[in-house]
């Protein structure tokens, strides 16, 4: 996802060969997508929960291009692709030479795509991105938050022909960009594991109750910043549950106390967030999709940039007060007095999440099909097919 942080770019890339029975550019043609995404769960996941559902519709090659901490992981949840280490993120020329023979280009949020879309002729396909958040700005925002807006705006115009943007309602007003606009429901992979088969897996036993901490991938300058300062305060919680701390990319260095679990590497992670009582996470769209999917009470903690800060408004926004959020002066004991009080509104929170669709990854699979292959010129044409697909409306 784009952010005002600065980031190194991961790229996934996929050739996708369409069957006939979908292919809308002539039979027999040899189609290929490329889909560019960011490095970490969040994004690595809404690409996973995209693939699969195209692959409930094409059981065809697909080649993903990404970084190697992330290769087994990928392999482990779609076993079928074929897995490289895509070194030309800084290569921009030879990276639009090689994008240039694409059908289609789907992207979660890069701003590097921007040189594709100016590129005259040498792409005349379509270009599409995914993204979320908040993106009107009000009176109440301070010139930081004011400032994202305007960024994210800015990327969607400059970076996208048809924009895919995450909502957790229909939304009420639209915002105004120079790329077509299409609202879905939020990206999420479906629960593979009953809530027995994870405590299993913790060494829990079927009836006993965990919190579980959450904070991301933990790779790259995208890291949470606050993340030894929280697991000290999670170190001194005495609950009557068991504390279960995820696992990341680059493991853990933190001595946890003998009590608390650390997981291991969950290949689908909304399995073990369908299983906890409670997640306590740093702020983040993935895991903020996985819990309203779930209908888990989720408690974020404090943002370190202004897209974080996004996503504790997004769900002050869905439950209507501060409850699922933490503030940065919160002591152990204040943690532990917001976890009873949210617990106590479990039943109030899980009606709350069970309102909000979570089918954007089939939406956009088939999206896919009706863009694939098409040239731009025809984009305006096919919108209207393109929103026949989302609940949501224009």
């Amino acid at each position: 996802m784009y952010s005002v942080r600065s980031c190194i770019v991961t790229y996934v890339y996929l050739n996708a060969y369409i069957s006939e029975e979908v292919n809308m550019t002539g039979e027999g043609e040899e189609l290929m997508i490329s889909y560019i995404v960011g490095r970490n769960f969040g994004h690595l996941n809404r690409a996973v929960a995209t693939i699969e559902k195209f692959y409930e519709i094409n059981n065809e090659k697909i080649r993903i291009y990404t970084f190697p901490h992330s290769f087994s992981w990928i392999k482990k949840n779609i076993p079928n692709v074929e897995l490289d280490y895509f070194k030309k993120y800084k290569e921009y020329e030879r990276l639009h030479k090689e994008m240039s023979d694409s059908s289609l280009i789907l992207h979660d949020w890069r701003p590097e795509v921007a040189k594709l879309k100016t590129a005259g002729d040498e792409y005349k396909g379509i270009i599409g991105g995914i993204y979320h958040s908040e993106l009107m700005i009000s009176e109440d925002d301070d010139s930081k938050t004011r400032h994202f807006k305007e960024l994210v705006r800015e990327t969607a115009n400059h970076t996208t022909d048809i924009f895919f943007h995450i909502n957790l309602y229909q939304p009420t007003v639209l915002p105004k960009l120079s790329t077509l606009y299409v609202p879905i429901p939020l990206v999420t992979r479906e629960i593979t594991m009953n809530k027995n088969e994870v405590k299993e897996i913790l060494g829990l036993s079927h009836d006993e109750p965990f919190v579980l901490i959450q904070m991301g991938g933990g790779v790259g300058p995208s890291k949470y910043k606050f993340i030894a300062e929280w697991y000290e305060k999670i170190n001194h919680l005495r609950l009557p549950m068991r504390i279960v701390v995820a696992h990341q990319f680059e493991g853990l260095d933190f001595p946890f106390r003998e009590d608390i679990i650390q997981a291991p590497l969950f290949y689908n992670g909304i399995n073990l967030v369908n299983a906890a009582e409670l997640v306590i996470s740093k702020p983040g769209m993935g895991i903020l999709s996985d819990a309203i999917t779930t209908k888990t009470p989720l408690l974020l903690l404090p943002p370190d940039d202004e897209e974080r800060k996004a996503k504790h408004d997004l769900l002050r926004k869905i439950v209507k007060s501060e409850i699922g959020t933490i503030e940065p002066s919160f002591s152990p004991k204040d943690l532990q007095n917001r976890i009873e009080e949210i617990l106590d509104e479990k039943t109030k929170i899980e009606e709350t999440f069970g309102k909000v669709p979570h089918h954007g990854a089939d939406i956009i699979a088939q999206a896919i099909q009706v863009l694939c292959g098409k040239p731009l010129k025809e984009l305006p044409l096919l919108y209207d097919e393109v929103l026949k697909l989302t609940p949501y409306s224009v």
